[in-house]
């Protein structure tokens, strides 16, 4: 039913000029991203694990999102959640970007698997990277909001095709409703004799947050941030904060957390234990 809904809202503005020139630019990526992937350079970088840092981060306008810019646009400013909410994390460069996303960041960070879209952004150039087709995520009806007009296919693409080197990052949108806004930095390319071809949690600092912005006054990154500020405010028990943190403790990914939610805790090995029932398939 949610994906007959999305598709109907959708197919209507699909033979729009903006939309048509989006599945070009979307097709042509993929097409140079292939290319490039042919050479001897491209096939080596498969074969070499990366590190990657995961990072909330808070946009520097006026909105709750920024809109992925168009090809030739400034990059948008932003800052690390205050404190930071990060993990940093090991995978192979031939994983695809589909892979590292729901097998790695998404349970390494706390996100639900399956709850609501997932859009990678090349910030260079506006290319935006997810699921094609039609999904179960009703917040997918969200896409053209923040300038997402067509995607191309997170299978077909590698890590290696877009995060091979230290100057290399990405953005991640989860949740097109709300928008939690991640960037994904590379802190190191390994040596194809050290790299082991799997995926791995390494370290991380502050708790996820809530699904649904539920606790939060507001949506995103932003409330969530000014639910950190209102803990350094009021204290930790103050009646405000406690409240929020009850509210939260219902959301999806802290129902079934023992003590509920506390944005101060990050536990390495139950996040550890996610990514292996991710990647087991459980």
């Amino acid at each position: 039913m949610l994906a007959m809904v999305k598709r109907t809202m959708l197919m209507a503005n699909r033979q729009a000029p903006e939309w048509c020139l989006a599945r070009e630019r979307a097709a042509a990526k993929l097409e140079a991203l292939r290319e490039a992937r042919s050479d001897r350079d491209g096939a080596a970088l498969a074969r070499r694990d990366v590190r990657l840092r995961i990072e909330l981060v808070v946009f520097n306008d006026n909105s709750y999102c920024p809109s992925i810019p168009k090809p030739c646009s400034p990059n948008i400013e932003s800052s690390p959640m205050d404190p930071p909410v990060w993990r940093t994390v090991r995978v192979s460069g031939g994983a695809t970007l589909g892979m590292l996303l729901d097998r790695l960041v998404l349970p390494a960070m706390g996100w639900e698997r399956n709850h609501h879209e997932a859009v990678l952004a090349d910030m260079r150039d506006g290319s935006a990277f997810g699921q094609k087709g039609d999904s179960s995520h009703i917040d997918g009806v969200h896409m053209s909001t923040h300038g997402i007009f067509e995607v191309v296919d997170e299978r077909e693409v590698l890590v290696s095709d877009l995060l091979a080197a230290t100057d290399k990052s990405l953005m991640l949108l989860y949740d097109l409703g709300n928008i939690f806004t991640h960037t994904i930095t590379v802190e190191e390319v390994l040596p194809e004799a050290e790299s082991s071809g799997g995926m791995r949690l390494i370290n991380g600092a502050g708790a996820c947050p809530p699904e649904d912005s539920i606790g939060l006054d507001g949506r995103g990154c932003r409330a969530y941030q000014e639910f950190l500020d209102l803990a350094v405010r009021e204290g930790y028990a103050g009646s405000a904060y406690r409240r929020a943190c009850e509210d939260a403790s219902q959301a999806l990914n802290y129902e079934n957390v023992r003590g509920g939610f506390d944005p101060r805790r990050f536990d390495l090995e139950e996040r550890r234990e996610a990514v292996r029932a991710a990647i087991g398939g459980s």
